[in-house]
C-alpha cells in the first residue's frame, strides 16, 4: 500500500465530495465525476444558485480537480418537481454505440430538518447526454424514475453501476424507518440502456427461487447475501472475478468481497487497514479506480479512493486516494 494522496478540489466547496468518486468512457475520453452539495430553503428544496452540483473532469487521475463552474454538467438541476427538489447526485453512466451517455443519478424530496433518520426520501432515476455529459436532459420528466422503494415506507438510493455480460447492474440501499437498510440490486439490459421501466429488482420469492422478477418501480427486493451496504463494484481482471468493497470505512478497515456473478459474494483474505486518520477525522465513500483511470475494471494494483471527513463538521471534507495492490490470488 502506498502513502495517501490528495486530491485537491478548487475552488473547495464545503460537504464535497457528496457521493463516491467514479469515471466513465465517452468519445475518445475519459471523464472523472464529482458530486457537490445543495443549500437547502426551510423547505427542504435545493437552493439552486445556477451551477450543477455534479462536476466532470476531462483528467480523471488527476491531483488537482477543477470544480468551477465551467465543469458543472448543465441539466441536472434539482426539481423543479418534488422527488428529486432536495438535490441530484450522478451515480453512474453508460455509453452505448450510438456514442449515448445514459446516467442514472440519485435524487431525493425534501424532508424537515428534523426528520427521523431514514425518514424515506431517496429514488433512483435517469437522464441522458448527447455531449459526452457536458450538458443532460431528463427524458419524460417527472417520470423519469428507474428504482424506488418497495412501498411508500422505504426507499433506494446510493447506486453504483456495472455492466456484467448484456446487462447493467445497479447495487444500492434500500431503507425504511421500521427496519435496517438492506443492500439490494437491479438490472436493466444493455439494449435498454437503464431508460426508466426496463430494470428489474432481485427478489427471492418462496422455495428460494431468486431472480430478477420485480419491477425496478414499487418491486419487491431481496437482501443480496454477502453485500454490504452501498458496495462499489468493479471488475478485476487479476482476480478475474468482481471486486467490490465496502462503502462504510469509517474504521478506516476495508474489506473486499468477490464474485464471478456479481449476485453472490464472498469475502477476500483479511481486511486491509488504511493509515489511520488524523485526530478527529474518519473516512468514507470508497471506489476502486484502475491506474489507467476507468471505475469499470481493475487488476491487481489500483487506485483506492476516499473521502476523508471532520468527525463533528460533516462539511468539513476532502478526497483522497491510495495505491492498493494484491500480492495474491486468494
Amino acid at each position: 500500500m502506498g502513502a495517501p494522496q490528495v486530491i485537491t478540489l478548487l475552488p473547495s466547496l464545503e460537504h464535497t465530495p457528496d457521493a463516491k468518486y467514479f469515471t466513465y468512457d465517452c468519445g475518445a475520453h475519459r471523464y472523472g465525476v464529482v458530486n457537490g452539495p445543495y443549500r437547502t430553503d426551510a423547505h427542504g428544496r435545493a437552493e439552486f444558485a445556477g451551477v450543477d452540483g455534479v462536476f466532470r473532469s476531462a483528467d480523471p487521475l488527476a491531483t488537482t480537480i477543477s470544480l468551477a463552474p465551467s465543469e458543472s454538467a448543465v441539466g441536472l438541476e434539482p426539481g423543479p418537481a418534488a422527488y428529486d427538489a432536495r438535490g441530484v447526485w450522478l451515480h453512474g453512466a453508460y455509453v452505448d454505440e450510438d456514442g449515448v451517455l445514459h446516467g442514472y443519478y440519485h435524487a431525493e424530496h425534501p424532508i424537515p430538518t428534523n426528520a427521523r433518520p431514514r425518514t424515506p426520501h431517496k429514488s433512483l432515476a435517469y437522464a441522458e447526454s448527447r455531449d459526452c455529459g457536458k450538458t443532460w436532459t431528463k427524458p419524460a420528466y417527472p417520470d423519469n424514475r428507474i428504482i424506488t422503494g418497495s412501498d411508500p415506507t422505504t426507499d433506494a438510493g446510493d447506486a453504483n453501476v456495472v455492466v456484467v455480460g448484456g446487462y447493467l447492474y445497479l447495487f444500492y440501499t434500500e431503507s425504511s424507518l421500521s427496519s435496517e437498510p438492506v443492500p439490494a440490486m437491479a438490472r436493466s439490459r444493455l439494449a435498454d440502456a437503464g431508460r426508466p421501466g426496463t430494470w428489474f429488482k432481485f427478489h427471492c420469492r418462496r422455495g428460494g427461487r431468486c431472480a430478477f422478477n420485480e419491477p425496478g418501480q414499487g418491486g419487491k427486493a431481496s437482501a443480496i447475501d454477502g453485500r454490504n451496504l452501498d458496495t462499489f463494484v468493479s471488475y478485476n481482471t487479476y482476480l478475474r472475478e468482481y471486486l467490490a468493497i465496502d462503502a462504510s470505512i469509517v474504521s478506516n478497515t476495508v474489506e473486499f468481497k468477490v464474485s464471478r456473478d456479481a449476485i453472490r459474494w464472498i469475502r477476500l483474505g483479511n481486511a486491509t487497514r488504511l493509515p489511520a486518520p488524523p485526530r478527529g477525522q474518519e473516512y468514507f465513500y470508497p471506489s476502486i479506480i484502475s491506474l489507467d483511470g476507468t471505475s469499470a475494471v481493475s487488476s491487481r494494483s489500483f487506485w483506492l479512493y476516499y473521502t476523508q471527513r471532520s468527525a463533528s463538521s460533516d462539511v468539513e471534507r476532502s478526497l483522497r486516494r491510495v495505491r492498493m495492490r494484491f500480492e495474491s490470488s486468494a
